[in-house]
């Protein structure tokens, strides 16, 4: 078990990174933004009551015109652990019908917890950038997350996850641009479970208006678990299995500010299958566009 002084020193050594390579961008002219949000969903997950994941990040970024490295350290609330585990894409189903478990937690299933989330490192190296014309935009994107939740508690897998992927943006018009990506996730196994690695998906329009941005993304999960154990009112193991289903989501962002003095972004966005949350929502601030 992660305790929470190791986990609180973690966290520490991530923001102290963060600030010293903003100090260095700052004396070299890159672009450093700092980013806070409030994150909810919720949904049934195909269980017999409603799970809620809530979460408040804070992401620290810096880079220039040919990479941009992210630090994303959240403190995370679940409510009914053991349905669903967090990753570095979001809620995951390991368990349907009445409250689960899984092996390695430890803490009553169905409860309540909170406390630090898995810290995620992201790394987008550009190779095009959008300039005149239709000129697209290319980038590789990696990722590796930091596995300091507390799987005991049901807040994370206790195992660390990395991806690896592309972004693509082609402009359609002045104000109108098409974006997708996909990302190869790469999954480590908590005891008694054999996660898949998976492609993570994503589909998106953006519209650019003056002084805002909409954007409309369809993103697609394939799940970790082909089968998920089901459990009765009782949350007692049936012994039976239950084909697993992806994660596909809509989302819909608006996104307003001025060049250099901060951006808001509000987010909803609504689940398209059982094991998808039924809604949830962002609100964020940021030094910079987001």
């Amino acid at each position: 078990m992660r305790s929470h002084g190791s986990a609180r020193f973690i966290l520490s050594v991530a923001v102290a990174i963060g600030c010293a390579a903003a100090a260095c961008g700052a004396a070299t002219g890159a672009q450093f933004d700092l980013r806070f949000a409030i994150e909810h969903l919720e949904g049934e997950f195909d269980s017999f009551e409603t799970v809620k994941v809530s979460q408040v990040p804070i992401d620290i970024s810096f880079g220039g015109l040919s990479s941009r490295f992210s630090i994303r350290a959240p403190y995370l609330r679940i409510t009914r652990t053991g349905n669903v585990v967090m990753t570095a894409d979001g809620p995951a189903v390991i368990g349907v019908g009445g409250a689960g478990r899984p092996q390695y937690q430890t803490s009553a299933a169905g409860s309540s917890e909170s406390g630090l989330g898995d810290v995620l490192l992201q790394d987008e190296t550009f190779f095009l950038r959008t300039g005149k014309g239709k000129t697209p935009a290319l980038s590789l994107l990696l990722d590796y997350k930091w596995a300091v939740a507390d799987e005991k508690d049901g807040l994370g897998t206790g195992e660390y996850e990395w991806g690896a992927g592309l972004r693509y943006v082609q402009p359609l018009s002045v104000r109108w641009r098409l974006t997708a990506s996909a990302l190869r996730r790469f999954m480590q196994d908590p005891p008694g479970m054999i996660f898949q690695n998976r492609w993570i998906s994503s589909l998106g329009l953006e519209a650019l208006t003056t002084g805002s941005l909409i954007r409309i993304r369809f993103e697609h999960q394939p799940p970790i678990l082909d089968e998920v154990p089901v459990f009765d009112q009782a949350g007692v193991p049936t012994g039976m299995l239950q084909e697993s289903d992806d994660r596909l989501f809509g989302r819909f962002d608006w996104v307003t500010g001025k060049a250099g003095g901060g951006s808001f972004l509000l987010g909803l966005w609504g689940g398209l299958t059982d094991f998808t949350e039924e809604y949830g929502f962002a609100l964020s601030w940021s030094t910079t566009a987001q």
